[in-house]
């Protein structure tokens, strides 16, 4: 179970912009980001693609990314991590233990505490793309952007799966079938 923490550690998007406006080689968690730019990882991004980055940058609220915020910020990421492994295997171990007869307990694993060279095995692509991911300092626009369209939860994040127009939207749609009666 090496290395299952990096699934649950997030994509910083402040950050993946900066890395991009200052022309470092794109991460394999900037391009796990942006699937769609289809920019392979290792890749340096079009001069194009760097000035829109330094102007979005130049709009972030509270400037540039430091140093010492990115070292603070992958402590506090690590800790969010372990307590989410917790939180995902605690399901399982209760799961099978609610089982009772179905699933019987043959045995308790025993680790040994011994130090491993090695690097953890890589995550995968879809886990990669899994990720979560946090705005930093970007957080301000996107609460806008999600005040904008409507704002809420994630789709079926209510249980019954239904997707929502945004209110704006309604309103519209609604002031429009008023206009049409009042003119028939």
């Amino acid at each position: 179970m090496r290395g299952v923490e990096k699934m649950f550690q997030p994509l910083w998007l402040d950050e993946a912009l900066q890395d991009a406006a200052d022309g470092a080689p794109v991460s394999g968690d900037a391009a796990a980001l942006f699937p769609a730019a289809s920019v392979p990882a290792g890749t340096t991004l079009p001069e194009k693609l760097r000035e829109q980055a330094r102007a979005a940058l130049a709009r972030m609220p509270g400037g540039r990314v430091t140093e010492q915020e990115r070292a603070e910020r992958r402590v506090e990421d690590e800790r969010e991590a372990r307590a989410a492994v917790d939180k995902a295997l605690g399901k399982w171990v209760g799961f099978f233990a609610a089982s009772g007869a179905k699933y019987p307990v043959v045995g308790r694993m025993v680790f040994d505490r011994v130090e491993v060279d090695e690097e953890p095995p890589a995550l995968c692509e879809k886990a990669r793309k899994k990720r979560p991911i946090k705005g930093g300092r970007l957080e301000s626009v996107m609460g806008m952007m999600s005040k904008m369209m409507g704002g809420g939860a994630a789709p079926g994040a209510g249980g019954d799966g239904k997707a929502q127009m945004p209110d704006y939207v309604k309103q519209m749609l609604q002031q429009r079938e008023r206009e049409k009666r009042g003119k028939s």
